[in-house]
């Protein structure tokens, strides 16, 4: 066999010893299956010395054989030659982590016929699966809703691909097939292979206005190892987690990162933390990192966005001698319509003042100052006022949820 191919064999034969000219008039090649019924006979002229079979299974093996013809006699039959055609290329797993998965393949036909792996040329495509629960927005309705394709790429000398910015817990599916440089053409599909991002790490268990709180799994995990066995044996690091670190980053519509914290917790202590004193309608990011005993750390995990709640924005919406009627609301942005589910303006309390100040909107000396307060109302009038008279209004918010005061507006 000179060369295999996915589903064919270029085969060439010949006396093993030649000490005198032969007077051979015919050649017969046969192909029989080993594990299937299957026989393919051929003849050939004394000067033809080889053929290439095509329109054969993948990864199926023959036995070959060849007899020649002397005369008007046929010689017995040669030993019989266990061949094989290639298999299509094989996908792996290679790492994983919350928002990447990095995958491995190989090719029988590169590696079958001795070709240089820098020339190998490849295509990959990379398909995202229905969600887990099936409330993806972003996906389509329906049980037979096809697969997206995100990823159809020819790759040549790599034999690995890394797909990043992934969501957390999505499927992927994964499928290469080689360039066949003997026939010109591509060879076929690998199975497809189906991996998922994992879990992550951070999950946010309360947003407010000027804090988020934060919770993780005892044994986070954030990346696997490098894995090139079998799935089944895709551990992932570390095993003995010891300690936990936090990383807190502020991400500022203009692109810059500020840093707003580390904090560091041995495990046992909790697997929670409340992060305070942070700025209202501002987008936060958290990562972490763990420890084992023997002091090697875990990769930061993927961020996690989050964005605290915008603050009360009140206005008047009519005014008479000895009252106002106000209205309020927050700003209504996709990132805080995100946060609705902390928000339940039918179990929030909200907090009114209203200060006596001058025209020119400053304090009086001894200012008058009058306080209301409602629940799961996002209108109040307030009464009681003195014609004529100036005053500064201010609003806060406590959801039920969080039991933590807002900001005055």
């Amino acid at each position: 066999v000179d060369a295999q191919g996915e589903n064919w064999l270029y085969v060439s034969w010949d006396r093993k010893e030649k000490k005198f000219p032969d007077s051979i008039t015919r050649y017969h090649l046969q192909l029989t299956g080993v594990d299937a019924p299957f026989r393919l006979s051929k003849y050939f002229e004394p000067t033809e010395q080889s053929f290439k079979f095509t329109s054969l299974k993948p990864a199926t093996q023959y036995y070959i054989t060849v007899q020649a013809c002397i005369g008007v006699r046929w010689t017995p039959w040669s030993e019989a030659n266990l061949v094989s055609t290639a298999a299509a290329p094989s996908v792996r797993l290679q790492r994983r982590g919350e928002d990447f998965i990095q995958i491995k393949w190989s090719s029988d036909y590169i590696v079958g016929n001795k070709m240089d792996a820098l020339e190998a040329r490849y295509q990959l495509r990379v398909t995202k699966c229905r969600t887990f629960d099936h409330t993806d927005p972003t996906e389509p309705e329906g049980a037979s809703a096809p697969p997206l394709e995100i990823v159809n790429e020819e790759l040549t000398g790599v034999n690995s691909y890394r797909l990043s910015k992934l969501a957390y817990r999505k499927r992927y599916g994964f499928s290469v097939r080689a360039w066949d440089a003997h026939s010109a053409r591509w060879g076929n599909w690998s199975q497809e292979v189906i991996l998922a991002t994992l879990h992550s790490a951070i999950t946010f268990t309360a947003v407010a206005e000027t804090f988020f709180e934060v919770t993780w799994q005892a044994e986070p995990r954030i990346v696997s190892k490098v894995a090139d066995g079998q799935l089944a044996d895709d551990t992932l690091a570390p095993e003995d987690t010891s300690k936990y670190i936090l990383r807190v980053n502020q991400e500022h519509p203009d692109g810059v990162t500020t840093e707003v914290g580390k904090y560091h917790f041995e495990k046992g202590s909790r697997t929670f933390h409340t992060v305070s004193e942070l700025t209202p309608n501002s987008t936060y990011t958290v990562q972490m990192m763990t420890c084992d005993s023997a002091g090697t750390h875990s990769p930061w995990s993927a961020p996690a966005y989050v964005t605290t709640i915008a603050p009360i924005e009140v206005s008047v919406l009519d005014v008479g001698e000895d009252y106002a009627r106000l209205a309020w609301k927050r700003e209504d942005s996709p990132a805080q319509q995100a946060n609705a589910m902390w928000l339940d303006e039918a179990e929030t309390e909200y907090s009114i003042t209203l200060t006596e100040v001058t025209v020119s909107q400053e304090e009086k000396a001894n200012p008058s100052y009058l306080n209301y307060s409602t629940v799961g109302r996002s209108d109040f009038t307030v009464r009681h006022l003195q014609p004529h008279t100036t005053y500064r209004i201010q609003i806060r918010s406590c959801p039920m949820k969080s039991k933590v005061w807002g900001v005055w507006s």
